[in-house]
């Protein structure tokens, strides 16, 4: 089991296989679609990129993605 993290200790990612993805600490959910994620963290985006991506957990710090992850990038 995974502890919230405040957003002072920043983001958790967990990447297994490229097929699901683990990203803990987040605050806000601003773009979902199949072939793209992205997820506010402070003042940060992070934007994940891929192919046939569906949302499998979501709650107020974490999300779960499935599918095939091809790239994980910080945004200011």
């Amino acid at each position: 089991m995974f502890k919230k993290l405040p957003l002072s200790e920043g983001v958790y990612i967990e990447l297994r296989d490229g097929k699901r993805l683990l990203a803990e600490g987040i605050d806000s959910l601003l773009e979902y679609g199949d072939t793209r994620v992205t997820v506010g963290a402070g003042e940060q985006r992070i934007v994940f990129v891929g192919d046939g991506l569906e949302m499998t957990y979501l709650s107020e710090n974490r999300i779960v993605l499935e599918g095939i992850i091809r790239e994980v990038r910080y945004e200011s």
